[in-house]
């Protein structure tokens, strides 16, 4: 005890309060610098996973690359097919048309026929065509008459 009251009475009470206050500063030195490194790691943590979802993604390119140019090339054989089917059609309209027009003209044709034989066998028409110097009756006679050539 004799020791212990040579080893404390030597100093001062000044001193104690200078160590304690040492302590204090040291100890909260110490929770500034862990909360420091303990925020320094889990922000280098939060970086690495970032940076490893990163380099999956660079490496997933390749696959991803090869996806869009299988998908581009389905797109390219979908439109081939839909031009060329477009390009069926339109020749199938065409061809429908042209028909069309061809029975129009068929038809125009054969009713002007018709129409030039029935007034070519007409009773007036084969009169006029056998007396030429006769008139007909229901015409006037300053109305030119009409001759079959």
């Amino acid at each position: 005890m004799e020791y212990l009251i040579n080893l404390v009475g030597n100093y001062s009470i000044g001193w104690g309060i200078t160590i304690i206050a040492a302590l204090v500063f040291l100890v909260l030195c110490y929770r500034k610098v862990e909360s420091y490194f303990s925020d320094k790691a889990i922000h280098e943590k939060e970086k690495n996973e970032q940076f490893k979802k990163v380099m999956d993604q660079v490496n997933m390119y390749p696959s991803w690359h090869q996806q869009s140019i299988e998908i581009q090339q389905q797109f390219n054989k979908s439109i081939a097919e839909l031009k060329e089917g477009m390009d069926q059609h339109q020749k199938q309209l065409e061809k429908i048309e042209e028909d069309i027009i061809s029975r129009e003209r068929s038809k125009l044709r054969a009713a002007k026929c018709s129409s030039m034989t029935a007034r070519t066998s007409s009773p007036a028409r084969s009169r006029r065509a056998t007396s030429p110097a006769a008139p007909d009756a229901a015409t006037p006679p300053s109305a030119p008459t009409l001759q079959s050539a």
